[in-house]
Parts: structure tokens; C-alpha cells; sequence
């Protein structure tokens, strides 16, 4: 019958919810990880991509890493270590790192490459984008058909209602707006899963204990969850942003989802890194995203958990 899991590239700025996001794709049956592309966001660029190196020697993994952006396209970098502890990944204080999987070579170019090579299969990847959007910007760029070559882009990323770093800027894209704008506005199959989603699917206290007993990876992750800050919490539980994304791409029956016209403010000021989607039409401008709106937060759960069960 063949392979029919989805090839998978992945970008990324570990970062506590993505390792959480991290270690169910690298075990999933569902997809073939092909990449694992960092860029700077949550931390700095040397530690989004030791992280990743990190994390890939702790589960015995062994997908490429190749390093990015180390900084926005234009502007200042931001950092949310006061969310994810100072290395990105918490108090986790596994210090093995697989340096033989880093690739020698901008992950904008790898990221390229391993995109003719799925086609050369007779496939396209997907990408899933876990943090800011700059290395693809950096790829459209240089690839002004990149859509051509790509099944789709997942991101996690906007918000609908709130932000978490301004009235309606969301981490990922006010990280590098810029490049947030030029992705949404390229021909790019775009799907934002936004912060509501994460809103409404919390890991309950109880849901965090299953996991820290679900496999070693999963334990890992949860002595992670116990550093995440509380700004990223709810009284029901905690967020768990990235995964939300993953699972778009593996179960998208979960989810409601709107095709709508989505602009990014760019310019400095109190909506820096805003995102307006304009869910109802009222502006009559062309749709250029699909946008998550509600998911099957039981369903969610239960796929959380039973994927760390999966894991190494």
C-alpha cells in the first residue's frame, strides 16, 4: 500500500510547548519528519537549535536540524524566556546534544532542498511553523514559487480576539511581522492555528500527571510544563500552543475552521505585530488564510496523552 504518512517539515524555536510539539511528530505513524529547521524566537538562535539537538539525543531521534534566522527581518528581536526559562526548555536539565544531525548549511536553503526531494518522490511536504515565520519569508524570497513545491503551511501562530504580547499580537508574529505579512500575502495554502484554540483545550492538572506517566519522553515534557510561567495558564489548566498546530495537521476533523482575509500590522506602535481577520467579509478583501476557530477539546486531550504513549 506504500507510505501514506504525510512528509513533514518543521520550523521551529523550542521552547517549552514545542518540545511538547516536538516529540509527538518525531513519534507519530502519521507523519515522516523529514527536517527540523530552528529559527530564533522563544530564545536565541544557539539555543532554539541546541534545544532542538537536545531534545532529538534524549529521544534517540535522528531528523536533521538545520539553523536559522537568528534574528527578524526587520526591527528588534524579542524573547520569551521569562515564559520558557532562560534556555528555552525550563528547569530540564538533560545536557546531551546530537551535533552530528545539525546540517552545515542555512535552513533556508535545506529547508528548499528537502522540498524538491519529497517532490522528486512523487510528494509535497508540508511545513508546520512553530514559531515566527522568518525563515519561510527568507525562502519566498529567494523562491518566489515556493507554493508551488508546498502541500500546505500550518502555523501556530494570531490571534482572533487577544494576543499575548499586545491587545492582538500573538508571540509568533510579533516576533517578525514583516515576514508574518509577506507569508500570508504569497500564494502559500496558509492555516493559522491561533491562541483560542490552546484557550479552550487545557491540560488540567490531572491531564499533566497522565503525561509525566505516559512514557519517559512524556516526562520529560512534563518537568518542563512545571517551569512554563503562569502567565501561560487558565483556571482550568495550561495552554499547550504548538501541539494544538500538530494536531491540526494530523487530525483537522477536530477542528472549525474559516477561510477569511487576514491582515498583519506592520507598522511600529500598540499594534505591532496585530493580526485582524476579518472573519465576516465586511471589507470584501480576497481570503488569504484559513484560520482554526473552535476544536474538540476532549478529542484534543485524549490525542495529547495517547501520543505520549507512543513515544520513546
Amino acid at each position: 500500500m506504500g507510505d501514506k504518512r504525510i512528509p513533514l517539515i518543521i520550523d521551529t524555536d523550542p521552547g517549552i510547548d514545542d518540545a511538547a510539539a516536538l516529540s509527538l511528530a518525531l513519534f507519530s505513524p502519521a507523519v515522516d519528519v523529514r527536517l527540523i529547521a530552528t529559527v530564533a524566537g522563544n530564545v536565541g538562535i544557539e539555543k532554539t537549535t541546541r534545544n532542538a539537538l537536545r531534545l532529538e539525543s534524549f529521544m534517540g531521534t535522528d531528523v536533521p536540524v538545520a539553523r536559522g534566522a537568528a534574528g527578524p527581518l526587520a526591527g528588534s528581536a524579542i524573547v520569551a524566556d521569562a515564559v520558557h526559562g532562560k534556555s528555552g526548555l525550563g528547569n530540564w536539565g538533560y545536557e546531551g546534544e546530537a551535533t552530528e544531525l545539525l546540517i552545515d548549511t542555512p535552513a533556508a536553503q535545506v529547508i528548499w532542498d528537502e522540498l524538491l526531494a519529497c517532490e522528486a518522490e512523487g510528494c509535497k511536504a508540508t511545513i508546520l511553523t512553530l514559531g515566527p515565520l522568518t525563515n519561510i519569508a527568507i525562502l519566498l524570497r529567494e523562491h518566489p514559487d515556493l507554493a508551488d513545491h508546498v502541500e500546505c503551511l500550518v502555523g501556530m501562530g494570531a490571534g482572533i480576539t487577544h494576543g499575548n504580547v499586545g491587545p492582538l499580537a500573538e508571540f509568533n508574529i510579533a516576533a517578525d511581522p514583516l515576514a508574518a505579512c509577506e507569508v500570508v500575502e504569497s500564494a502559500l495554502d496558509v492555516t493559522f492555528v491561533p491562541l483560542e484554540v490552546a484557550d479552550n483545550a487545557l491540560l488540567s492538572p490531572a491531564d499533566l500527571g497522565e503525561l509525566a506517566s505516559a512514557s519517559r519522553t512524556g516526562a520529560a515534557v512534563a518537568e518542563m510544563m512545571d517551569a512554563y510561567a503562569s502567565s501561560t495558564e487558565l483556571a482550568g489548566g495550561k495552554q499547550v500552543y504548538d501541539p494544538t498546530a500538530f494536531c491540526y495537521v494530523v487530525e483537522p476533523q477536530m477542528f472549525q475552521v474559516a477561510t477569511c482575509h487576514l491582515d498583519v500590522t506592520t507598522e511600529p506602535g500598540e499594534d505591532w505585530g496585530g493580526t485582524h481577520f476579518d472573519l465576516e467579509g465586511s471589507r470584501g478583501l480576497l481570503a488569504n488564510v484559513h484560520v482554526a476557530t473552535g476544536v474538540d477539546a476532549d478529542a484534543f486531550r485524549r490525542w495529547f496523552l495517547d501520543g505520549f504513549r507512543l513515544c520513546s
